[in-house]
């Protein structure tokens, strides 16, 4: 396979043209290979550059890069068709050996330039912010060439040279060629990389699947140069409003803390001198947690209750009544966190980071970064992942329109079309699976709305067991509270992931089988999914297996994509699926009309 590896250095990434500074790149064919070093600011070299570029795309060159996205973004603005390459990024790829895979995500690691040993998780409710067991694998070049090639580049030294990168514009002599240095420095590893991930897919896949393995990996490839054009183009904001709400944004936070204080008489919040600013108690606020009794609630470092959302989450609702302390506070650490980004911090960056001179946002989109692989951009500087009526912030040119297009309830879809399940599909096709369930269960009528019964809906995203009742992973039976998100959990159809357990309270349960349950939870029997209260002795029945891949499923990403294509009929008895429809028209023609209209 003919392959070119190559890197960039830019330092505009928030403008539509990143201002590409230099490139390096090796290019390795049978038993060839070559180099090449350009100085892009240079007229000449880059001209040069981009007649070389020409040669190897129409030679059917496989581009490698260690994040892809950045590359293409480069190549996009020195005015070349990215979409027309075949891509693997070598960043995604290292997150897919990551995903669900403790061989690689545990033991030895780099964790911001120093070695670190990486644990299973923990539960939850047992980890600390500084807890080995906590930690998370790093992504960057650094941390994979450590962990892949044993090899332990100086972060130190990419730090300072992204510095001089960053901050200026015109460098001496003496920095283009260190930089250049830098550029070339950081594709020395990258065919190594690449031969250590075919390496480990050659073992993990099988046959069968490694026959799509390929296409797989330029899929993924594909979606790295999509994304890499969303970028370029990011979206528009009114920047007025935006700068004016930013300087709104401390008053905001004062009168929702003195809400707060006004409800309940033994105030969580200190008022200055002045009266202009509060200041968190947080003595009083964990002796009200400490009276709840709650058994898992999350700690700190040090063992004390922690007073984070994840830890309010996980025992109250921003929906809840807020007459209860537990439920304001949420909605009111959940409202602050929405407004993270638009203040200035000493540390970190702002939504105005990602701010070009243009009026669009071009945020970081962190392609497959999920454990379910999903993009996961940064809220900072994605309006979107940020409360709904802070979308009035986008706002197009004059004679412009945005569309929205939000595909909901995805896993559960996928998880209907690999099982073949009518039940799955026709909950999927209602709008709402988390209603349709509820109303399976009685609790919520069949004409009930999600506007009518919001909190009976939200407590059918998730049943209950009880604790100690064993669960099958794909690394064996686990008490219920000792799963964790790295866990793949076998729902009787599928492999599936998870956040990992969460305390529900104290309820009443009911033993079906082996397993104490409550009454509500579904089980799947052998006539299909029933509510345990329902389930007569020995009726449930849920096989098992363990074939298993990767991403936890037994077929590969390429089969799932097939299945799309059954999108409008020819499967489940020939009986069509709207809601299946509706995504494959969009997937087919939506693409082409947003095109037009853009």
């Amino acid at each position: 396979m003919k392959r070119l590896f190559l890197d960039f250095e830019f330092n505009k990434s928030q403008e539509p043209n990143n201002n590409p500074i230099c490139v390096s790149y090796t290019a390795i064919w049978e038993d060839q290979q070559e180099w090449g070093n350009y100085w892009l600011l240079d007229p000449e070299e880059r001209e040069e550059f981009l007649e070389v570029i020409k040669e190897y795309i129409e030679d059917d060159f496989t581009f490698v890069a260690f994040y892809a996205a950045a590359e293409a973004r480069s190549l996009i603005s020195l005015g070349v068709k990215v979409t027309n390459i075949k891509w693997v990024c070598l960043w995604v790829e290292y997150h897919m050996l990551l995903n669900h895979n403790h061989r690689f995500s545990t033991g030895k690691h780099l964790i911001e330039g120093k070695e670190k040993i990486l644990y299973v998780p923990k539960p939850k409710w047992e980890r600390t912010d500084d807890d080995p067991a906590s930690q998370k694998a790093e992504t960057s070049l650094v941390a994979c060439t450590y962990k892949l090639c044993g090899v332990n580049i100086s972060q130190e030294n990419k730090d300072a040279m992204r510095d001089l990168i960053l901050e200026n514009d015109n460098w001496t002599e003496e920095e283009q060629a260190k930089i250049m240095h830098y550029c070339q420095s950081d594709i020395t590893y990258l065919p190594k990389i690449l031969e250590k991930i075919y390496a480990f897919y050659r073992k993990a896949y099988s046959k069968h699947d490694q026959t799509n393995l390929n296409q797989e990996i330029l899929l993924r490839g594909k979606y790295a140069a999509l994304t890499a054009e969303m970028e370029s183009s990011g979206y528009p904001i009114n920047v007025t409003h935006t700068r004016n709400f930013s300087n709104s944004v401390k008053q905001i936070i004062f009168e929702m803390q003195k809400e707060i204080n006004d409800k309940f008489e033994w105030g969580p919040f200190l008022i200055d001198k002045k009266g202009e600013k509060f200041t968190q108690k947080e003595k009083p606020i964990r002796e009200w947690i400490a009276r709840q009794k709650h058994e898992t609630w999350l700690k700190t470092e040090k063992g004390a209750a922690s007073l984070s959302l994840e830890a309010f989450e996980k025992h109250y609702s921003s929906r809840g009544d807020i007459n209860v302390f537990g439920n304001a506070f949420t909605k009111y650490l959940r409202n602050k966190q929405s407004l993270n980004g638009f203040m200035p911090k000493k540390k970190g960056k702002t939504l105005y980071d990602s701010l070009g001179s243009d009026g669009r946002v071009r945020p970081y989109f962190g392609i497959f970064r999920a454990q379910s692989s999903r993009s996961q951009p940064s809220a900072t500087g994605y309006i979107l992942l940020k409360s709904s009526w802070m979308r009035c912030l986008i706002e197009p040119p004059r004679g412009r329109t945005i569309i929205a297009i939000d595909y909901s309830q995805q896993e559960f879809l996928i998880a209907g079309l690999l099982s073949r399940c009518e039940a799955m599909l026709k909950a999927y096709e209602s709008g709402d699976v988390y209603l349709y369930t509820g109303k399976l269960a009685g609790a919520i009528p069949w004409k009930g709305t999600k506007k009518e019964y919001p909190e009976l809906r939200d407590q059918f995203k998730s049943t209950c067991v009880a604790k100690g009742t064993l669960i099958y992973t794909d690394s064996g039976l686990k008490k219920i509270e000792d799963i964790t998100s790295n866990d793949l959990i076998w729902d009787g159809t599928a492999w599936r992931s998870s956040q990992g357990a969460k305390y529900m309270g104290r309820k009443d349960v009911i033993k079906v089988g082996s397993c104490w349950v409550t009454s509500d939870h579904r089980v799947l029997t052998q006539e299909g999914w029933k509510n345990a209260e329902s389930c007569s002795r020995g009726e449930w029945k849920i096989q098992m297996q363990r074939n298993y891949r990767l991403q936890g499923y037994s077929v590969s990403w390429t089969d799932v994509w097939k299945m799309a294509r059954y999108l409008g009929g020819s499967c489940f008895k020939g009986k069509p699926s709207k809601a299946l429809y509706t995504m494959r028209r969009w997937l087919q023609r939506g693409t082409s009309l947003l095109r037009k209209s853009h």
